[in-house]
């Protein structure tokens, strides 16, 4: 399993928490992806509970913060990364399984 955060750079704030999650399945693999995008909005420097984070995590904040089509960027950047897998990993397990 693999976690991460989707950030806007020019804030340095968090706004999608994921989490990629591997399994052996027969002769290979399966990767299943979960997002939570614009739960939580996270200010780095800033703790969880800070003035900053409190007010970054009110409903008008996070609808201005989370891009409108983030979801369809990440189906689209998933079944981009997922081919791409596809293409390379079999030589890959060959090689070094």
């Amino acid at each position: 399993m693999r976690t991460g955060r989707l950030q806007k750079q020019a804030c340095q704030a968090a706004y999608c928490v994921l989490c990629h999650f591997v399994r052996k399945l027969g002769a290979g693999v399966e990767m299943r992806s979960r997002f939570w995008i614009g739960k939580k909005i996270l200010v780095y420097g800033d703790n969880e509970k800070s003035p900053v984070n409190r007010l970054a995590n009110t409903k008008l904040i996070r609808k201005i913060a989370v891009p409108k089509n983030i979801g369809r960027a990440m189906a689209m950047h998933c079944a981009q990364e997922y081919n791409n897998l596809a293409q390379i990993l079999p030589e890959l397990y060959e090689v070094y399984a």
